[in-house]
């Protein structure tokens, strides 16, 4: 009985959001990692590195019952589950440190409807997963420290060599973990210690049995591990870094294809950049958590000071860490939604911490109101009142994070290879493009007859890499650009090759041609009529699916929205193809308007446009609107404001305008326009 009461309200906790999360849980793959997740998931793979396996055999698991809507859905139950969980856990330790229910719901519904927290719930990703290790890590380390037992602190230590087995960003949390378990009482769980007469001697033993078993059980949560190696070893279709022993083992555990220090394999921002992301993160946590939220925070950062230094100092280090610190260092550049669909996934676990100060902010209210109004009813009753905060935000949410019947990340698979001829070889590159398309292709079986590429794992390929390394040890002295290009071309004569973005070749006969959402590799001319076939019929295949991008208010978030970027981007190309080649402006023009219908938030879609305007239709006015919206929707995009500016000044003999342009780019790049200008028409001179 005393089981049930103590844990009843966390149960119903747990039931209700693991009804709302699987109702919403997408059906469909997602954008980003997610595809590669479900696929090795489906394959008994090895996910990218670090690979992943707790998510991965679980996945395994999961996608070997076959009554699951699909495999993408049995994936996503993984962050359902976790999401629920985290929440009955979250209710526990906000209980624990406020002693009150009323509060301990509100925040706990708060984290459940916040949009980020609910929405990664609802996919195939590991970040919730990762919340549940977090809390569930910080919970017993408060429990720990103020009745420290062998078997509590095992327990903890076996959960956190398991949250690294997830995601190494747990490590982010480590010295909020440490602070709050530093106390003597933990130190006597490692040392006996016997006084001497003397105070200041003090003779101390290690505990050996208990370090030992304290080692066994932090090891038996990593043991996880060797997944990596089992699946490997059966040489599963995705198997990143083909770990076959301790090299390569601990070449896909450091992330060593990214850089082990590095958060991806881009270049690193400047500080002025950094300064930019840190202020998106700060704008994205405010506007995510509502203003009210972040002040009952602030309250409770001020009361927690008085109240506890300890929990302080552990919460606010953890949240600078985890938050500003850790995106700041990552640097994920604001290039477009895509990238900020990567680093908003990260925002997670910093905004839980803020949410424990809020446990302290409405405790602070109570005390407030208690002074008011002397009854407890009465306080219960007004602190109910926050309670529309969750409210508003599950209301205003729900458009959001309904995932049900998103499909058009099971679309963009499909379109990459519906059209193509039979037995084609397709050449991606990006994480949506390819790990969509892999999803499609091996976890679906759609279009066996296809050879699907990663350009960037080409040697890793079970279809490529055999045929490079019997080429390449013919050919020592060639280099692996040459050796790739050659056997891309040999093989062009037996299939159609085809490519997501144009590979610079060695041979000046070949060319790339946009067809569809992607480009492909011939030796031949065509001509318009030929190219208006092809053309037609690889987006006849594709067009109609591109209703659903609009559809719903899903695709606000930024990783999706990056989805009608890759539609826009070969419609470009194709508007492009027409005028190159043909001179064709009708059709150029008629191309442009329909990439800028698809995605109206696409910088690049308003630059072309405005080139296009400025060079072909001599329209200056039109190309200045076209290139100032360009600006705004990317202002990191050199080269909108270098033509603008020549716009305003040639042009529109606007002078006043083009240097308002200049002091734009000066303001946001932090160097001298007119210096960056000359550079550039030195470059193209």
């Amino acid at each position: 009985m005393v089981f049930i009461k103590k844990y009843f309200l966390p149960l119903l906790i747990f039931i209700f959001y693991l009804s709302l999360y699987i109702h919403n849980l997408s059906r469909s793959v997602y954008a980003g990692d997610s595809g590669d997740f479900i696929t090795t998931s489906i394959l008994g793979g090895v996910a990218h590195p670090p690979g992943y396996p707790l998510f991965t055999f679980l996945g395994f698991l999961l996608t070997k019952l076959h009554f699951w809507p699909s495999p993408a859905f049995a994936v996503g139950l993984i962050s359902a589950f976790s999401g629920a969980f985290t929440l009955s856990v979250f209710f526990l330790l906000c209980k624990k440190l406020s002693k009150n229910l009323i509060i301990s719901f509100i925040i706990t519904f708060i984290l459940g409807f916040t949009y980020l927290f609910w929405f990664y719930s609802e996919i195939a990703e590991v970040f919730i997963l990762n919340a549940l290790f977090a809390i569930s890590l910080i919970y017993l380390a408060i429990i720990i420290n103020e009745k420290p037992t062998v078997k509590k602190f095992s327990l903890f230590l076996f959960i956190l060599g398991l949250s690294l087995t997830n995601h190494q960003t747990i490590i982010l949390l480590l010295p909020t973990l440490l602070i709050i378990l530093l106390s003597p009482k933990i130190l006597d769980l490692f040392f006996d210690h016997k006084n001497s007469n003397k105070l200041s001697n003090k003779i101390f033993k290690l505990k050996i049995n208990n370090i030992l078993y304290f080692i066994s059980f932090f090891l038996l949560g990593l043991l996880i591990y060797i997944y990596v190696p089992i699946a490997s070893h059966f040489n599963p279709i995705i198997n990143w870094d083909n770990v076959k022993d301790i090299k390569s083992f601990l070449h896909l555990l450091l992330r060593q294809d990214y850089g082990t220090f590095n958060a991806g394999s881009f270049n690193a921002p400047n500080i002025y950049e950094r300064i930019v992301i840190l202020k998106t993160y700060l704008l994205y946590i405010f506007t995510q958590l509502t203003p009210p939220v972040i002040f009952i925070s602030i309250l409770g950062f001020f009361n927690l000071f008085f109240k506890s230094k300890k929990l302080f100092f552990a919460f606010i280090i953890g949240f600078l860490i985890s938050g500003p610190i850790f995106i700041t260092y990552a640097g994920f550049p604001l290039l477009g939604s895509f990238y900020l669909g990567i680093y908003e996934r990260f925002f997670i676990l910093s905004a839980i911490l803020i949410l424990l100060f809020s446990v302290y902010g409405l405790m602070l209210i109570s005390k407030i109101l208690s002074i008011i109004l002397y009854k407890n009813l009465s306080i219960n009753v007004c602190l109910c009142a926050f309670l529309i905060i969750p409210t508003m935000l599950a209301i205003y949410n729900y458009p959001k994070t309904n995932l049900s019947n998103i499909k058009v990340g099971n679309n963009l698979g499909y379109n990459f290879l519906s059209y193509l001829p039979k037995n084609s070889i397709v050449i991606l590159t990006g994480d949506t493009e390819l790990f969509n398309t892999w999803y499609i292709h091996f976890g679906l079986n759609f279009r066996p007859d296809i050879k699907v590429v990663n350009l960037n794992g080409i040697y890793q390929d079970r279809f490529l890499a055999p045929k490079l390394e019997a080429y390449r040890k013919q050919n020592p002295k060639k280099n692996q650009t040459e050796i790739f290009n050659d056997i891309i071309v040999s093989l062009n004569k037996k299939y159609p090759v085809f490519s997501y973005s144009i590979i610079k070749m060695n041979n000046k006969n070949i060319s790339w041609i946009p067809y569809g959402l992607l480009y492909e590799m011939t030796d031949k001319q065509i001509d318009k009529s030929e190219f208006q076939k092809n053309v037609t019929y690889a987006w006849s295949q594709i067009y109609p699916s591109l209703n659903s991008l609009s559809d719903s208010k899903v695709i606000g978030n930024y990783a999706l929205s990056d989805l009608p970027i890759i539609y826009a981007e070969s419609m470009l190309a194709t508007g492009n193809y027409f005028y190159e080649h043909y001179k064709d402006e009708v059709s150029s023009e008629r191309w442009y308007k329909l990439a800028l219908i698809t995605d109206p938030t696409y910088a690049k879609t308003y630059q072309v446009i405005g080139v296009y305007d400025l060079g072909v239709k001599k329209d200056c006015q039109s190309a200045s609107k076209f290139l100032q919206k360009s600006i705004n929707l990317d202002p990191f995009d050199t080269t909108s404001y270098f033509i603008l500016y020549d716009d305003q000044l040639a042009c529109l003999k606007d002078k006043n305008a083009a240097e308002l342009t200049a002091i734009k780019f000066s303001e946001v790049f932090k160097s001298n326009f007119s210096t960056a200008f000359r550079k550039i028409i030195k470059k193209y001179e």
